[in-house]
């Protein structure tokens, strides 16, 4: 994993007489050569008429193609495993580019060891915890830590006026003190308990440091005020966007969008339909820039659809507003991540999980993490729900994806990668294959895991030169050995993978990834 910045310096590589999709326009360029150096793209032009620098390492791409490396611009890094050796799962499958979203402390420390040259991993891009009201699920965690805050304001009271009795004691002598200890003892804790319950109660003491200890990935966030605060506490530690999320009050929504337009800091997350309705239009004006998934916008088409009864699963589905729900989206010039494939496998897990798991892809999954979703999670809470989901709910998120491509809202490649089911890398592909079942052409899926991630890096005002095959973009390349514009599966045909100017054929990239399963093993 430990690489040494210096030596990315000084490759000098050369691919030569390769089909190169660039992915500025749609096509196959024939017999190209694309010069490296160090971390950049430095000439692209037909073979025999770039230069190529004595000592370059030359790759032959003959009958081969260069792609940009892929983007996953929806991922959950520390939840699918601690050990960031993980992350060269996502780079031996031609992923790049990381966005991680729920960012924890540690995440800030792996972005930092891949951008510096200590470690070998793809480029990452991360907002900070996820901002959260408390869910029914965490509802005794929540009264716990406010029981909590109660109990410890009363105590705290009760100690000053000990340590005031003992003051008084101390300079006018204990039978006095014992005097005043017994007039004042009930008022003081009158008082006590008065400022206490006003403390929980107004919600003046935010609960996040205390939940931070049971979910470190959450900031949670009761009130407007406490949603700027987080807001801006994440701005200044340096995040690339914000991630409001779920069970927040329409208040508290509102007002973290409202702090990250303040802060000019670009925000993609979910749209609340619990414990209020928020509908689309709301939360894009407001200023959500991205909708993180695409059954985000379910319940905009659930016939009746009562927040109260948001676990229900029986809805009949308004399919004629589809089109309306995604001239909406593009009105606002927001994006959306599908992340289809979440949903899918999920849904094939609760069909069959026993094939789904004993798949071959599943190899490069520890033995371990495929227990713990056989025991729980989606797969095994949504039992019972496959015949709803795959009869309504999967076609509307695709027929909803199409809508949205012809609208020409940016959809982008992204995996939800703490899913049960989800592999980093891996998951990517088949990704690639849902939207072009969704009816997105090969080159408008590639887009979205190239081209089209990397302008909306452009619109979170992080470094955009990538997603292209371009004199000046960073060499962050994926070379196969078949044509994925014919067909979308050829994606997965992967001779090797440069990352950060950094050639890495497919027999390095399968030891790396076996040295991070065999840990532990």
């Amino acid at each position: 994993m430990h690489r040494d910045a210096k030596e990315i310096e000084s490759e000098t590589v050369a691919f030569i007489n390769v089909g190169l999709i660039a992915m500025e326009v749609e096509g196959v360029r024939d017999a190209q050569t694309v010069l490296v150096s160090g971390q950049r793209i430095t000439a692209v032009g037909s073979t025999g008429t770039v230069e190529i620098p004595a000592g370059a390492t030359v790759i032959d791409g003959t009958g081969a193609y260069l792609i940009p490396g892929l983007a996953n611009m929806h991922a959950h890094l520390y939840e699918y495993d601690p050990d960031p050796r993980h992350l060269m799962l996502y780079v031996a499958n031609g992923v790049t580019t990381v966005r991680a979203l729920n960012s924890r402390k540690e995440i800030f420390t792996w972005k930092e060891n891949v951008a510096d040259g200590t470690w070998s991993g793809p480029t990452i891009f991360l907002s900070g915890p996820a901002l959260v009201g408390f869910p029914d699920d965490f509802r005794l965690l929540a009264l716990g830590l406010k029981a909590g805050v109660l109990l410890g304001i009363i105590l705290a009271g009760m100690l000053i006026f000990g340590a005031l009795l003992a003051l008084l004691a101390l300079v006018d002598g204990s039978e006095l003190a014992m005097d005043v200890a017994r007039r004042w003892i009930g008022p003081w804790f009158a008082l006590a308990l008065v400022v206490a319950v006003f403390t929980v109660w107004r919600k003046l003491i935010p609960l996040t440091a205390f939940a931070a200890r049971f979910v470190p990935q959450a900031a949670v966030v009761e009130t407007p005020r406490q949603a700027r605060a987080a807001v801006e506490k994440q701005v200044r530690a340096g995040v690339d966007f914000i991630k409001p999320y779920d069970y927040l009050d329409r208040k508290t929504y509102f007002a973290a969008l409202a702090a990250a337009q303040e802060n000019d800091v670009y925000t993609a997350g979910h749209i609340p339909e619990d414990p209020q309705f928020i509908r689309v239009e709301e939360a894009l004006a407001a200023g959500l820039k991205e909708i993180a998934h695409v059954d985000e916008m379910t319940h905009e088409f659930l016939i009746g659809f009562d927040p109260r009864d948001s676990k229900r699963l029986d809805w009949e589905i308004a399919g004629e507003r589809i089109d309306e729900i995604a001239a909406t989206v593009a009105k606002h010039q927001a994006a959306v991540t599908a992340t289809l494939v979440t949903n899918e496998i999920v849904l094939l897990g609760l069909e069959d999980m026993d094939m789904l798991l004993s798949k071959p892809k599943y190899r490069v999954v520890k033995d371990e993490k495929i227990q713990q979703w056989r025991e729980k999670g989606r797969m095994v809470n949504w039992k019972g729900q496959q015949t709803y989901r795959r009869g309504k709910l999967r076609p509307l998120w695709m027929q909803l994806t199409k809508a949205l491509h012809d609208q020409g809202v940016p959809v982008l490649l992204g995996t939800d990668s703490d899913v049960e089911g989800i592999i980093p890398g891996v998951s990517e592909h088949d990704e690639l294959a849902l939207l072009v079942e969704a009816g997105l052409s090969p080159f408008e899926a590639l887009a979205a895991g190239t081209r089209d991630a990397a302008m909306i890096a452009g619109r979170m005002k992080v470094d955009d030169r990538w997603g292209t095959i371009r004199v000046g973009h960073f060499a962050d390349l994926v070379l196969l050995a078949a044509n994925p514009l014919q067909d979308i599966a050829n994606t997965r045909s992967i001779i090797g993978v440069m990352v950060h100017g950094r050639w890495l054929p497919k027999a390095e990239l399968d030891r790396r990834a076996a040295e991070y399963l065999a840990v532990g093993r």
